[in-house]
């Protein structure tokens, strides 16, 4: 107490206006280590034209990122919107500390966040999505993650933002080793509606049927066009009925009995003069031309086929 009172000895007693005054001198009187520099007023018109609705942080822009992000992961789709209002604001920052985040809890059952378009099943994929084109760099990251259940959760995101920079990352995920991500991209592939990003997918997938790709890959690449039932990709896989893949080949002529409801055998010939007389017609006509073949099988399953692609 003694030396505060030396310090404050000699100074003026006011307050008010002159209280920078009194700080100023006061600062004067103590030893150089002691002191701390005045930061200096922020310039003019450097304070946001609106107030964020949340209370300012006192810590860095990373900082207060993290901690709305902490806050988030506990979030029911109800509170969703406040934490998602600042972290729109950060911007950049927020998206890579929520990228590092993702997916965190999922929600028990897909959700619709209220005054959105979308469906999610996190609150941090939410505010990602709700970032729109400025994420997709951040999730096509997401889907080369190492962990299983980052790679499956960020091909759902996708369905939300089916941009075509995005198309490279998701036929990568068709092919991917585990079962599970390549089941999750394969969905998401089907239900694309955007002609190019459904069109530039494609075409990825159908580049790795060519044989300097290793054998496992053009498998997994040729499943992805079945279970898509490309029709364009028949004359594909009436090619792979060669293959010196014989695994590949079986798999090709089962894949083109789903894809057009006819069986012309494991041979190409047949199926490349059945391919120039129709091949410019659509699936559908395909699959109706097969219910009146004469095997009951075939009949069968092009009606099964057609049913399926009648109630897409």
């Amino acid at each position: 107490m003694s030396q505060r009172r030396s310090l404050d000895e000699g100074l003026p007693d006011t307050v008010g206006e002159d209280a920078p005054v009194r700080q100023s001198m006061i600062r004067e009187r103590l030893p150089e280590a002691r002191r701390s520099p005045i930061p200096p007023p922020p310039p003019e018109g450097s304070l946001p034209l609106r107030p964020s609705r949340l209370p300012l942080s006192p810590h860095s822009p990373r900082d207060e990122a993290q901690a709305l992000v902490h806050r988030l992961v506990g979030c029911g789709p109800e509170g969703v919107a406040r934490p998602m209002e600042r972290l729109l604001e950060l911007g950049e920052l927020a998206l890579d500390v929520l990228a590092r985040a993702f997916p965190g809890p999922l929600w028990p059952t897909a959700q619709r966040i209220p005054g959105t378009e979308f469906r999610t099943r996190s609150a941090v994929a939410a505010v990602l999505v709700a970032f729109g084109e400025a994420a997709w760099p951040h999730v096509e990251w997401l889907m080369q993650a190492p962990t299983l259940r980052v790679r499956v959760q960020a091909c759902e995101l996708v369905a939300a933002l089916p941009r075509p920079e995005l198309m490279e990352a998701l036929t990568t995920a068709a092919l991917d080793t585990e079962r599970d991500v390549r089941a999750a991209a394969q969905r998401i592939l089907a239900s694309l509606t955007d002609t190019r990003s459904r069109e530039l997918a494609r075409l990825g997938l159908r580049s790795h049927l060519a044989p300097h790709f290793e054998s496992k890959l053009r498998r997994r690449a040729l499943d992805a066009l079945v279970e898509l039932r490309d029709a364009a990709s028949a004359s594909c896989l009436i090619e792979l009925l060669a293959d010196g893949d014989r695994v590949l080949a079986r798999r090709a002529h089962l894949g083109l009995r789903l894809i057009t409801g006819h069986d012309f055998g494991n041979l190409r010939d047949g199926w490349t003069r059945w391919h120039t007389t129709h091949g410019a017609r659509s699936r559908a006509d395909w699959l109706r031309s097969g219910l009146e073949d004469r095997r009951p099988e075939l009949a069968e399953l092009a009606c099964s086929e057609l049913a399926a692609l009648e109630a897409e």
